[in-house]
């Protein structure tokens, strides 16, 4: 165990210089909008985050992963709003274990649901956009109580 202890502040001082590095964190969020007749929607569609050593570094990070969200929340508005085929598809596969049980009524009730549904959320699909990026450093400065101090000192004091 003593072969170990001349380590110990050589280890908490590599532990402090390690977290005084500075990690640089940036945020954004993604979302797309889409019409409906007159009205125009916004729909959040992720929170992105990338953490780097600078701050240069973390936005063009972060940048990246923005164009490829983009790409993505543009994708998933044709999707959900401009697929009503699809969404008819969808809803009537998640219901077919129990369609068949159903009487005709309900099965045409069902369906009138299932199509009102669906043409409630189609329209046309604008712009994906991504939010100014906000950062912000997340380095932690070490104080003098968390340095590690080594068992014998502290018995010594």
């Amino acid at each position: 165990m003593q072969l170990f202890l001349p380590l110990v502040p050589v280890l908490a001082m590599l532990m402090a210089v390690s977290v005084a590095c500075a990690d640089v964190t940036c945020r954004a969020s993604v979302s797309y909008k889409w019409e409906k007749g007159d009205a125009e929607n916004s729909t959040h569609w992720r929170d992105l985050r990338a953490v780097a050593k600078d701050e240069e570094a973390a936005k063009r990070s972060l940048a990246e992963l923005t164009n490829i969200e983009k790409t993505r929340a543009a994708q998933g508005c044709v999707v959900q709003h401009e697929n009503l085929s699809g969404c008819i598809s969808t809803k009537f596969s998640t219901t077919s274990p129990t369609y068949h049980s159903l009487s005709f009524a309900a099965r045409k009730a069902l369906e009138d649901a299932i199509t009102k549904d669906c043409a409630a959320v189609q329209g046309s699909c604008g712009a994906a956009q991504a939010s100014e990026p906000q950062c912000k450093d997340e380095s932690v400065q070490p104080s003098p109580s968390a340095t590690a101090v080594p068992a014998q000192e502290k018995k010594k004091k």
